[in-house]
């Protein structure tokens, strides 16, 4: 009883009405942060999203911009509590520094001496997020030396506010599937013969057309684990970490050849950011292993010169700078420049864009 009875349950009980009213994730932020700071008092908070165990985006009432940049740009490989917490086999629903960490040791350690105990956050507890057991978010709480160390009944009631707010982020990522699932899709690609994946932000299969589950052993059970899907989700990450050559692709797109049952296919890969919490939801389409050329866009192609119209072809099989410049016999520098001038005439902003817009009618 001694714990149950400082438990603040009229402060709780209106956290949670507003977190499961609240509209997008970016305000499931705001609601969450703010409430539990009534509830648990602290000197500054953060609410991390995350994919994997790797922070990608802050949001903090308290705390500037720039320290996330400077967190994730040289302290996040110092950071002894966030390796301590997650080298564990399972991610605790709630935890503290000192439940961890020895103080007097912790505080030779460069995240903490330089970063840490300079902006005022001594005492830290953590509240993670989780959709179906997968964490997504992550809010670290902070307290300064002038003030006492998380109490075991604010662990509690943190404890149960994470619950209902995993509760609430997996309700508004539903939300979100639903309304791509509903509209987005037909805006998105007026392809007929195209196979036609969709990724979530966490790389899970969130939908697949009849062409694409040709490609995958003409299975009903495409969200088994596959070959070429587990090849397409590496590749959704190097899109959602922006580790693809830039030089070949825009940044928030990615073409390559993958072995598929029916042969090789060339697979356009690239992300929408206007789902509701920001996130991107990736994007792979695959055409046809021959082009249809009767499909192109006509009055799209009628803008180009006829190299531009030559270079945007090769650029719809797929094909690499260097390749194009070995078959026209041009050099790098001058196909850059044509597809640069080409992206003018068409008014898109990657190769992928362009190619949905020569196959579009």
């Amino acid at each position: 009883m001694g714990v149950f009875s400082e438990l603040p349950f009229s402060q709780l009980n209106s956290l949670i009405e507003t977190m499961y009213n609240a509209p997008n994730l970016r305000k499931l932020q705001q609601v969450g942060l703010s409430g539990l700071r009534k509830i648990v008092p602290i000197e500054s908070g953060v609410f991390f999203l995350t994919r994997g165990t790797n922070f990608v985006d802050s949001y903090s009432e308290d705390l500037s911009e720039g320290l996330f940049e400077q967190y994730k740009s040289h302290y996040e490989p110092l950071d002894a509590y966030k390796k301590a917490v997650f080298e564990g086999q399972t991610i605790p629903a709630v935890d503290r520094s000192s439940d961890y960490l020895d103080y007097t040791q912790w505080e030779k350690n460069e995240h903490r001496a330089d970063f840490l105990l300079k902006n005022g956050m001594y005492y830290i507890a953590c509240v993670q997020v989780f959709d179906e057991n997968k964490l997504v978010g992550e809010i670290s709480l902070h307290r300064n030396k002038r003030q006492r160390d998380f109490q075991d009944w604010e662990m509690k009631a943190l404890q149960l506010a994470g619950r209902h707010l995993s509760t609430a982020f997996r309700n508004l990522r539903l939300v979100q599937e639903n309304e791509i699932l509903k509209t987005g899709l037909s805006q998105v690609f007026e392809f007929f013969d195209e196979a036609f994946f969709i990724f979530n932000f966490q790389y899970d299969l969130l939908y697949i057309n009849d062409i694409a589950k040709n490609l995958i052993n003409n299975s009903n059970s495409y969200t088994a684990e596959s070959e070429l899907l587990e090849q397409l989700k590496v590749c959704c990450r190097k899109v959602g970490t922006a580790e693809c050559d830039s030089d070949h692709t825009a940044p928030w797109a990615y073409s390559l050849n993958l072995n598929t049952p029916v042969g090789k296919r060339l697979f356009h890969v690239f992300a929408r950011k206007d789902a509701i919490d920001g996130s991107p939801i990736f994007i792979v389409v695959s055409p046809p292993s021959t082009p249809n050329m009767q499909r192109l866009n006509v009055s799209l192609l009628d803008r180009l010169s006829k190299r531009e119209k030559d270079i945007a072809r090769l650029l719809a099989d797929g094909k690499s700078n260097e390749e194009m410049a070995t078959k026209l016999f041009l050099s790098v520098n001058t196909i850059k420049t044509h597809v640069h001038n080409i992206f003018l005439k068409t008014g898109v902003q990657s190769r992928t864009e362009l190619i949905s817009k020569m196959f579009s009618l």
